[in-house]
C-alpha cells in the first residue's frame, strides 16, 4: 500500500469527527443564550455530542491495542480520577434525587471528558507520523470558532441591543492556543497566534485578557528551561507582553474607553456580579449540615439558587458536590501540573504545550466553570496528544541511549 493511499484511509476518521464538531458548533452558536438567543431548542446539539461521544468510544475499543489497557502502565493516570469525578457526580445526584436532565448533562460531559482524553491520546499513539495532518484539522476547527466568535457578537448586539457584545465563546480561542504553538512554520504560527490575540483583545472579557499572557509567559518560561535560552526567553515576553499591550490599546481607544472601564476598580471588585455570586454560594455553604458540606447537593443546585453557575470552578464543586467533589477536582488539577514537571524535567518537546493549557485550566478556573463547559474538550484533547507525543519522544531517546551502551 502506498504511502498516499495510507494516508488516505487513516485521516478519514479525524475528518469525519471534524465535521461532527463543525456541526456541532455551529448548532450551539445557533442555539445557545451565551450566543444571545433565548428558550431555542437544543435538541440537535445534545444528539451531535452523543453521535461524537459513540465514535470516539468506537475507536478506543476498534484495533489490536486499545488505550483502555494500557492506562495502567502510566506513571501518571488522570483517567482514575476522572473516573471518580464520573462516580461521585453520579452518587451524589441520586442521593439528593437532582433534576434527571441536569445529573444526565453532568454524566454525559463527565464519560466525554474520559474518552476524549484516551482517544486523543491513543489515535496520536498510533499516527504519530500523520500527526501533522492531524494537527490541521484542529487549526481549522480554530477558524471555525473565529467564525462562532463573530456570530455570537453579532446575535448578542443585534437581540440585545448592545454596542459590545462579550460571549464566553472566546474561551475556545484561547484553548487553541497551544495547538497554534504546535505549528513548524514561524510565519503561519506567528500570524495565527496575532489573530488569537486580536479576538481576545476585542472580546472584553476580563478573564480572557488576563489568561492569555500568563498562558503565553508560560510557554515561553518552560520552553526556556528546556532549551536553557534566557536572553530568548526575555526578549520573546517582552515583545509578547508590547504587542499583547498594543493591542488593547487600539481596542480602548476605538471602544471610546469601554476596555479601561471593565477594568476600573469598581467593574474589578463587582466582577460583573460575581463577587455576589460568590457571596451567596458560600454563604448556602456555610449554612448546610455538615452531611450536605461533605457530599454537596448536586448537579444543577448551583443554578437552582443563583440564576446561573458559580462562576468560579472550586466554587461550583464546593457547592454542587461537597468537600469530596473539591478534593477530585483539586486531585485532578495535582495530577496535571505533575504531569507537566515530569516532561519538563525530561526536557520532553510538548512539555510547554501542556503547560500553557493546565495554565489555563488553574487560572480560568477562577473567572469561569472549566469541568462541565465544552469548551474543555480541546483541553482534554490536547493533553492526550501531548502525553502520546512526549511518551513516544522519550521512548524513542531510551532506545538510542541502548544503543550506545
Amino acid at each position: 500500500m502506498s504511502m498516499a493511499v495510507r494516508r488516505k484511509k487513516l485521516l478519514w476518521f479525524p475528518i469525519v469527527l471534524m465535521c461532527i464538531l463543525w456541526a456541532y458548533a455551529y448548532n450551539d452558536v445557533m442555539s445557545s443564550n451565551q450566543a444571545g438567543l433565548v428558550d431555542m431548542d437544543r435538541g440537535i446539539v445534545h444528539k451531535l455530542l452523543i453521535i461524537l461521544i459513540s465514535l470516539l468510544l468506537g475507536y478506543i475499543f476498534w484495533g489490536k491495542k486499545s488505550a483502555i489497557y494500557s492506562i495502567s502502565k502510566n506513571r501518571h493516570n488522570p483517567v482514575i480520577v476522572l473516573v471518580l469525578i464520573f462516580l461521585w457526580v453520579g452518587l451524589v445526584g441520586v442521593l439528593n434525587q437532582v433534576d434527571l436532565g441536569a445529573l444526565l448533562t453532568h454524566l454525559l460531559i463527565s464519560f466525554w471528558w474520559i474518552i476524549t482524553y484516551l482517544f486523543a491520546k491513543k489515535y496520536t499513539e498510533n499516527h504519530i507520523e500523520e500527526f501533522q495532518q492531524i494537527l490541521r484539522l484542529y487549526i481549522i476547527m480554530y477558524f471555525v470558532y473565529i467564525w462562532v466568535n463573530i456570530i455570537a457578537r453579532n446575535q448578542i448586539q443585534t437581540n440585545f441591543e448592545r454596542d459590545f457584545a462579550i460571549t464566553v465563546y472566546i474561551y475556545y480561542i484561547l484553548l487553541f492556543i497551544p495547538f497554534i504553538y504546535m505549528i513548524q512554520r514561524n510565519i503561519i504560527r506567528n500570524a495565527l497566534l496575532i489573530i488569537a490575540i486580536a479576538m481576545v483583545a476585542t472580546s472584553y472579557k476580563r478573564g480572557t485578557i488576563i489568561c492569555l499572557p500568563i498562558m503565553l509567559i508560560a510557554y515561553e518560561f518552560v520552553q526556556s528551561i528546556i532549551k536553557n535560552k534566557w536572553f530568548s526567553f526575555i526578549r520573546r515576553v517582552v515583545f509578547l507582553v508590547v504587542a499583547i499591550g498594543v493591542f488593547l490599546f487600539l481596542v480602548n481607544e476605538t471602544s471610546g474607553g469601554f476596555l479601561s472601564e471593565r477594568f476600573a476598580k469598581e467593574e474589578l471588585e463587582s466582577g460583573s456580579g460575581r463577587s455576589d455570586i460568590w457571596d451567596i454560594a458560600l454563604t448556602a455553604i456555610a449554612n448546610r449540615s455538615f452531611l450536605e458540606t461533605i457530599v454537596g447537593t448536586g448537579s444543577g443546585s448551583s443554578v437552582r439558587l443563583l440564576g446561573t453557575g458559580a462562576h468560579n470552578e472550586w466554587i461550583e464543586f464546593l457547592f454542587s458536590f461537597g468537600v469530596v467533589g473539591v478534593m477530585l477536582y483539586a486531585s485532578m488539577c495535582i495530577i496535571w501540573i505533575s504531569e507537566c514537571l515530569y516532561y519538563v524535567k525530561r526536557k520532553a518537546e510538548y512539555a510547554p504545550h501542556m503547560c500553557m493549557m493546565t495554565t489555563y485550566l488553574l487560572i480560568g478556573g477562577l473567572f469561569s466553570g472549566f469541568y462541565f463547559q465544552h469548551t474543555s474538550f480541546y483541553f482534554f484533547s490536547l493533553m492526550g496528544v501531548c502525553k502520546a507525543l512526549n511518551d513516544k519522544q522519550l521512548l524513542s531517546t531510551c532506545h538510542q541511549l541502548k544503543k550506545h551502551l
